[in-house]
């Protein structure tokens, strides 16, 4: 917007603090230069210089735009046809499904998390597939959907590199196999890896100086170790002595089943994966973990002092069957606590609002106790401040406040209440718990409108969902029918794999960090 903006909002929700002074009646905002310069009442609004553009939200509801703090596809595994199972089958099986148009697959995604409320997203590509000779082209396509649909994201490229079948050597599993599935599962191996230094020059060093700060600052270029097996120490290290310098954020899957904690058990004489990275010195306040569900109390006491924050993905957690994370704890204990859809969400959509209202419901114990409850006001802040703190955005979104950038969104306020809503309820309770993608009526990026009216206003989203159904089309055929029946021998040899110790005893080990102890 180059003129300054008025927005005329009937209810302002300026952010997810306690303090009733973010709940504004008759409200408005000011925007200059992608900027909120004013967020108050009516009645105060200063005077005005120059040409105004007046947005009138008179009866809705203006708030900030919603931030989804761990990402991954646009497709869903259950578009791509993989159903959902454990995590280390559900992997396996991600190896069937044939290679998406990086570039669609990003808009259609990002449209659909638009549609959802979400105004910012962590975009973790984990590179399951591909030659090192097609990442860097890979990202670029990545990126470019996101700066054509206008949304504002931090990325990364997930680094790893070993035990990527199984949680031990990649060449001994192999060799563990029958001549035949040795075969098969080679054919989903890309011809080569990239090493260490090879990865952090081409997914950061490269990628930060062509990326960073690019689409007006709306890209901004992050590490993402993929997780503890998946990374050797000398990845490890390398990463965090990066982070160091550099002064960025790192995000990494962590502790997200109980068999990756057996895992750090072998690795480190019976400690935990949390504990693992602390003697390594990882754990910082630059540091995000995904999941972090199999983590028990000594865990919490060194995320809490380090300052590490914990990004919750309570619908990835229930259907890959991963456990309950113990978000009522760690917040108890002063961890900060970040939100996310992970690939698709409970319903397979990117209804953001509905993820809220899961990890809130999660987080409640039984019986009348009310200490460590879980409100809707701190639920609603996991996808809001607690999810910019996980981004280089921390301190410019998920709050209206000046200084913030302008991302926000306006929701019809009927579609919240319905017939009727009693005047004295709250009014966060009621967003969290009735809020639906249907209310949302326009969002705004920087400032500017990306969304209205169920559409994306900067791409034509119906002619790229077209496009890439015809893509995918085109993609099958024998080669197609080899790659799934390749996906499927590896599928039956990884659950081998797991019926042999340690990792049967999988419930004696971790038997203190049981996620049903976890509320």
């Amino acid at each position: 917007m180059t003129a300054t903006t008025v927005v005329l909002a009937g209810r302002l929700l300026t952010g997810s603090h306690q303090d009733t002074s973010d709940l504004i009646r008759d409200g408005a905002l000011v925007i200059q230069d992608a900027t909120v310069r004013y967020a108050g009442p009516r009645a105060d609004l200063p005077e005005l210089d120059g040409d105004v553009v007046e947005i009138d939200a008179t009866t809705s509801l203006v708030m900030p735009g919603l931030v989804n703090a761990h990402h991954h596809v646009g497709l869903t595994p259950t578009q791509l046809g993989v159903p959902d199972d454990s995590l280390e089958l559900w992997i396996a099986r991600r190896h069937g499904p044939p290679e998406v148009d990086p570039y669609l697959d990003t808009a259609c995604g990002a449209v659909d998390l638009l549609a959802g409320g979400v105004t910012t997203v962590q975009h973790l590509n984990g590179r399951l597939r591909g030659d090192p000779e097609q990442y860097e082209a890979a990202d670029t396509a990545v990126l470019r959907a996101y700066a054509d649909v206008g949304m504002r994201v931090s990325y990364s490229r997930g680094l790893t590199d070993q035990n990527r079948f199984v949680y031990s050597d990649d060449e001994q599993f192999i060799a563990s196999l029958s001549p035949d599935e040795q075969a098969t599962v080679r054919m989903v191996m890309p011809a080569r890896y990239e090493s260490p230094e090879e990865q952090l020059a081409s997914s950061y060093t490269r990628l930060r100086e062509k990326w960073h700060g690019a689409a007006d600052g709306r890209i901004a270029i992050q590490l993402a170790p993929a997780n503890l097996h998946w990374c050797s120490d000398e990845l490890l290290l390398a990463a965090a002595e990066i982070s160091e310098r550099d002064n960025v954020g790192m995000h990494m899957h962590l502790s997200e089943t109980p068999y990756q904690e057996v895992y750090a058990a072998q690795l480190s004489d019976g400690r935990t994966a949390v504990g693992y990275l602390r003697e390594r010195g990882l754990l910082s306040s630059r540091l995000t973990l995904g999941h972090a569900v199999w983590i028990d109390d000594s865990d919490i006491d060194l995320l809490a002092a380090s300052g590490t924050i914990v990004c919750h993905n309570p619908g990835s957690n229930l259907r890959l069957r991963s456990g309950l994370a113990p978000t009522a704890r760690l917040r108890a204990n002063g961890v900060r606590l970040a939100l996310g859809i992970d690939e698709a969400g409970l319903a397979d959509d990117r209804d953001m609002f509905s993820e809220i209202r899961l990890a809130w419901a999660l987080a409640q114990a039984p019986g009348q106790d009310t200490t460590g409850r879980t409100t809707a006001t701190q639920a609603l802040d996991m996808a809001l401040e607690g999810s910019a703190a996980s981004t280089p955005f921390a301190g410019r979104i998920g709050r209206l406040q000046p200084g913030y950038a302008a991302d926000f969104l306006v929701l019809d306020w009927e579609s919240i209440t319905g017939t009727y809503l009693d005047p004295a309820a709250e009014l966060i309770d009621a967003v969290v718990r009735r809020a639906r993608p249907a209310a949302v009526r326009q969002v705004y990026v920087a400032g500017e409108l990306v969304f209205a009216e169920g559409q994306a206003t900067t791409v034509d989203g119906p002619a790229m969902r077209s496009e890439l159904r015809r893509f995918l089309a085109g993609r099958a055929g024998p080669e197609q029918r080899d790659r799934q029946s390749a996906a499927a021998a590896l599928e039956a040899a990884v659950a081998r794999f797991y019926t042999s110790s340690p990792w049967r005893e999988w419930r004696e080990i971790t038997k203190e960090r049981a996620s049903w102890n976890n509320l």
